[in-house]
């Protein structure tokens, strides 16, 4: 899916997405990520919201964002509770939905910038 949005801050922006791929600032990555205004992840191992860990999330809480939005991949999955709560301790705001609205909400904040950080699962080709 092609997104359009104005683009009024600087830093990474998901352009598209598709079943098996973002494009992220004009750039086709394969593989699930993690992407803020300035951080971008682009190997990250994670193929299903059951691949997150502990790791993954500290790698999130290091970098201070606002809020989070993990993108579950084709569709709406919750990652382990537990998880999600080192997010609620460390005082980041989460939000959990599929991929594709995972993309257009991490585009809207970053529209009116805010520190979002979004994990991103990609979107299995097999859908």
């Amino acid at each position: 899916m092609q997104l359009h949005f104005n683009r009024n801050t600087e830093g990474h922006h998901i352009t598209s997405y598709g079943l098996g791929y973002f494009v992220v600032n004009e750039r086709r990555i394969e593989s699930s990520i993690l992407v803020s205004r300035d951080t971008l992840i682009d190997d990250w191992p994670a193929t299903t919201i059951q691949d997150l860990d502990a790791e993954a999330i500290n790698k999130v809480i290091e970098r201070r964002p606002e809020v989070v939005i993990v993108g579950s991949g084709g569709s709406h999955q919750f990652p382990d509770m537990a998880l999600l709560g080192m997010l609620s301790a460390a005082r980041i705001g989460f939000e959990v939905m599929g991929t594709g609205a995972a993309c257009r909400t991490y585009n809207v904040l970053m529209s009116e910038s805010r520190e979002v950080m979004a994990m991103l699962i990609r979107i299995p080709e097999s859908q």
